[in-house]
């Protein structure tokens, strides 16, 4: 109940939403280790602009977004003309979208450790090719 409160008033005064668990140490998202072993392969870059799309477990509000945001905006090659400096985050979906520049190398290792230093876990991967998702 305290949550909700303490939620509602960060709304009404306009601030950013606290997390609701600590979401400041990486190390406390240590019981989802198991987890942490998403097998992505480093592709070859594609030639035209194209999108990553993550899922990515623990984003459940603005103030996780804002976390999440400031380590990928860090990331090699996003065309920051897209988005808000080529990074959307859905916090409803726990998803984040990538724009990427047209030859831009994909950075997955890269893209695995920001999701990790800012205290989240990666869960899945896709890369859309001009705004379209590649067929499964």
């Amino acid at each position: 109940m305290r949550s909700i409160q303490l939620l509602a008033l960060c709304a009404l005064l306009g601030a950013a939403a606290p997390a609701l668990g600590s979401h400041s140490d990486p190390g406390d998202h240590d019981e989802h280790a198991e987890h942490d072993a998403t097998q992505v392969s480093e592709p070859v870059a594609p030639t035209g602009p194209y999108q990553v799309v993550i899922d990515i477990h623990g984003i459940v509000c603005s103030f996780c977004a804002m976390g999440a945001h400031r380590a990928l905006i860090q990331l090699e090659g996003l065309d920051a003309s897209q988005f808000t400096d080529g990074v959307l985050i859905d916090i409803e979906n726990q998803q984040v979208t990538l724009a990427f520049l047209p030859g831009a190398a994909l950075p997955v290792s890269e893209i695995r450790e920001a999701v990790r230093a800012s205290g989240y876990e990666l869960v899945d991967l896709r890369i859309k090719l001009r705004g379209r998702e590649p067929p499964e």
